[in-house]
C-alpha cells in the first residue's frame, strides 16, 4: 500500500467511525472522528508543502489552516468551526463531518 493510499484508508475510517457514533447519538465522538480525518489529510497536506510536521498535533494544524490567507474562506470556516469549542449543552457550530470532508476534498485535490 501506498502512503496516500494508506492515508485514505485513515481518513474513510475515521470519517465511518464518526458517521456510526453520529448514529448512536454520541456527537463528541463524531467531532472527535472529524478532527482526526482532517487532522490526517492536513498533516499530509503540510508534508507535501515541506512543512515540519513532526510533534503538531490535529488542533495545531486546524488553527494553522482556520488563518491561512491561502486557502478559500469556507475551508478556513470549516477549520474554524472544528476547533471551536463546545457549548454548555454540548452544541458546537456546524456539522463536524461535512466541515471535514470538505477540508480533506479541498487539501486533497490540492496535489
Amino acid at each position: 500500500m501506498t502512503g496516500k493510499e494508506e492515508l485514505l484508508r485513515i481518513i474513510r475510517e475515521e470519517l465511518a467511525d464518526g458517521a456510526a457514533a453520529r448514529r448512536s447519538g454520541n456527537e463528541g465522538k463524531t467531532r472527535v472522528c472529524a478532527r482526526r480525518a482532517a487532522g490526517t489529510a492536513l498533516k499530509w497536506w503540510h508534508a507535501e508543502k515541506g512543512g515540519d510536521v513532526r510533534g503538531a498535533d490535529v488542533m495545531h494544524h486546524l488553527r494553522k489552516l482556520s488563518h491561512d490567507r491561502t486557502v478559500p474562506p469556507q475551508i478556513r470556516d470549516a477549520a474554524e468551526r472544528l476547533t471551536a469549542k463546545v457549548s454548555p449543552d454540548f452544541s458546537a457550530p456546524g456539522d463536524p463531518l461535512a466541515d471535514s470532508r470538505s477540508i480533506i476534498t479541498y487539501l486533497l485535490d490540492s496535489f
